[in-house]
């Protein structure tokens, strides 16, 4: 009698809709009891737990090679032909193209870089198919079906296998390149000279050289950047002029630089895009300031501290882009807050002017005091109205659904507040379980700009912007996140 093969790992599984049943029977229970086979619903893929019987299973183990009868189906040629159809429709894909139902934003050909307007989903039920919408040009939802031969059981069950190793190669592929990465420029980071408040870039700025800032031999400024544990991962570097770049392969998504301390759990978090309004913050109020290098990423950077520092209260410091085509500082700081339950502060300018968007600019024009008063005067303003009874003739109650409330203190003086784009998918998208629900609506982020001087308040209601779908060696700076 053959010795039986045992699984030592998980093991992809190939099992058509109809085979689950008979193949969970083959497959039976492991030696503590447990079921063998794991179903991934965000996959709609089937593995064999390690301890499994494999040879029992030999008919449904994933073989990449295995050929199916026709009609025949190629994963990269449905992943090809969404993409040109995609591309046709001015999304910039530079990723492969993920068929988990998820929805996945991405950059379009008339958009900021970074702003992320289009959004897609990609599905694998029945005939592939998808959807795109463009926020920059009307939102409407447009929908792809492949023209290729529907597939049948075995080789729906096959393209999801497949799709599932791919997402895990390329996943391999892309971590093992971000490590080497982030190993190279640690090394030239820790050969770097501490940076000195005389590079030009922070004299223009009227900021101080936090702690764990470096400075290259151009004399440009060299931000470490970490993610949630901590970790080394890249590099931002600042021109004199002001440009900003990050190294090619760098990890910069999901990691960022704290100004001026250390993160601790139940502390506020403050967050801002760039370092010269972190620095201006973090100096006015004494306190630590997330840098998350743009708008983008804040979403991305406050989800994972989100985890990280439950009992902390979460605090977005926007740039109030109001004098672009798009507000995408503002929209973006929303979709944060709404994520956290946390609030939205924006400067107030006491001559508003295109140019005056930040924290920054206002220590620049204004000097650092205001910002001082700006920025403690809202955070106490928002913390008042949070204990206060909706009755209150100078608040509204503009989420009934929780505590979360902010005022817009002196409104004369305040930025005017652009209207984000829905975040509500139509229900026709083809379902996926586990999924998140798209066309729930979204509660309203508050967003604050904070009193000059003890004015009443009104609260002023922000619509919200889309949520978002769509995510190694620790270098010694003091300024990398620490849980206390």
């Amino acid at each position: 009698m053959a010795k039986p093969e045992i699984a030592t790992e998980r093991t992809r599984l190939s099992i058509p809709f109809d085979d689950r049943q008979r193949a969970i029977r083959a497959a039976g229970k492991l030696a503590d009891g447990s079921n063998a086979l794991d179903y991934v619903k965000e996959e709609k893929v089937w593995y064999a737990q390690p301890g499994a019987n494999l040879s029992r299973l030999k008919e449904w183990i994933f073989d990449p090679n295995k050929v199916i009868e026709e009609p025949p189906l190629d994963i990269q040629a449905i992943e090809d032909e969404f993409t040109a159809w995609l591309e046709e429709r001015g999304a910039i894909i530079k990723d492969p193209i993920e068929f988990d139902g998820q929805k996945h934003y991405v950059d379009t050909v008339d958009g900021k870089a970074g702003s992320r307007k289009g959004v897609y989903a990609a599905f694998l039920d029945g005939r592939p198919a998808g959807w795109y919408r463009d926020y920059k040009n009307g939102g409407e939802i447009q929908k792809w079906v492949s023209t290729g031969a529907a597939p049948n059981p075995e080789q729906m069950a096959m393209l999801r296998a497949d799709a599932a190793a791919r997402r895990e190669q390329r996943a391999a592929a892309q971590a093992d390149k971000f490590d080497q990465t982030a190993n190279r420029l640690m090394e030239e980071y820790n050969r770097l000279p501490d940076a000195t408040g005389d590079l030009a870039y922070l004299k223009n700025k009227q900021v101080i050289a936090a702690n764990g800032l470096k400075a290259d031999e151009r004399g440009n400024v060299v931000i470490p950047l970490f993610n949630a544990d901590g970790e080394f991962r890249t590099l931002e570097r600042i021109w004199s002029d002001g440009s900003k770049h990050l190294e090619k392969d760098g990890q910069a998504w999901g990691s960022f630089f704290v100004v001026g301390g250390q993160l601790k759990d139940g502390d506020n978090l403050l967050y801002a895009e760039g370092y010269a309004t972190a620095a201006s913050i973090s100096e006015a109020i004494n306190q630590p300031v997330i840098m998350t290098v743009n708008a983008g990423n804040m979403v991305e950077v406050a989800g994972r501290l989100k985890d990280t520092f439950p009992n902390s209260t979460h605090y977005f410091l926007a740039d109030n882009d109001i004098y672009k085509d798009e507000n995408v500082g503002l929209e973006k700081a929303t979709e944060a807050a709404e994520l956290t339950a946390g609030h939205v502060l924006v400067p107030a300018f006491s001559n508003p002017k295109e140019g005056l968007t930040d924290y920054n600019d206002l220590h620049v024009s204004e000097g650092l005091e205001q910002v001082r008063l700006q920025v403690e005067g809202a955070i106490n303003q928002m913390n008042r109205v949070d204990t206060m009874p909706t009755d209150n003739p100078n608040i509204t109650d503009v989420n009934h659904s929780s505590t979360d409330s902010a005022a817009v203190a002196d409104p004369e003086k305040a930025a005017p507040v652009a209207s984000a784009p829905a975040a509500a998918e139509p229900e026709e998208t083809a379902p996926v379980a586990s999924a998140p629900a798209a066309a729930e609506a979204v509660e309203a982020a508050p967003v604050a700009s904070a009193p000059a001087a003890a004015e009443p308040v009104e609260v002023a209601p922000v619509a919200s912007a889309p949520a978002a779908a769509e995510p190694e060696e620790t270098a010694p700076v003091a300024s990398a996140p620490a849980a206390a």
